[in-house]
């Protein structure tokens, strides 16, 4: 079964409502093949030491990681009008691409991008208006200031990291932690 449906099998919430999916949370990781090559159990290791650590632009042992954390849904929400995209270059640029495999909890699986995937993400990205996306939305209207706030904090390091990412020709994993 592909990410999506993987996804939502196990994920159940209203799409015309626009609330925080408590529990689950995005991190994803730029890395080139070399690493990649390290298999399943080496991305899983990185990605759980990576998990929480929101500062990926900083000189650290986690800089080409980002954390998206509990406010993915409303960021694809923000991207594509939908919680969970299943077309189009909006549905990898959170939850990824092609699935690796089920991880840890519930819930928990690794996807990966290529190269050219990342470069399509990230010209995307590009071209998006942070600001207007996250004022014009419909869903957002109810929600308090300080989680758009986060919302536009993830989108605006999203386009930093992919940009980086693509720069670098780099690969990206992503890990969904479940509910």
């Amino acid at each position: 079964m592909d990410t999506i449906g993987i996804l939502n099998r196990k994920l159940h919430f209203p799409v015309e409502r626009a609330e925080v999916q408590m529990g689950m949370s995005v991190t994803i990781w730029h890395l080139n093949e070399d690493e990649f090559n390290h298999g399943l159990d080496y991305l899983e290791s990185r990605l759980e030491a990576a998990q929480g650590k929101e500062e990926w632009g900083e000189e650290t042992d986690f800089n080409s990681f980002c954390e998206i954390g509990e406010v993915w849904d409303l960021v694809n929400l923000a991207i594509s009008g939908d919680r969970i995209p299943t077309q189009g270059v909006e549905s990898l640029v959170v939850l990824g691409g092609d699935m690796l495999g089920e991880v840890g909890e519930s819930g928990g699986l690794i996807t990966v991008l290529t190269r050219q995937e990342v470069v399509e993400v990230s010209n995307f990205l590009r071209g998006l208006a942070i600001d207007s996306i996250v004022t014009t939305c419909e869903q957002f209207a109810n929600l308090p200031d300080f989680v758009i706030g986060e919302v536009r904090q993830r989108l605006e390091d999203l386009q930093s990291f992919y940009a980086l990412a693509a720069r670098e020709r780099h690969l990206v994993v992503t890990r969904v932690y479940g509910p």
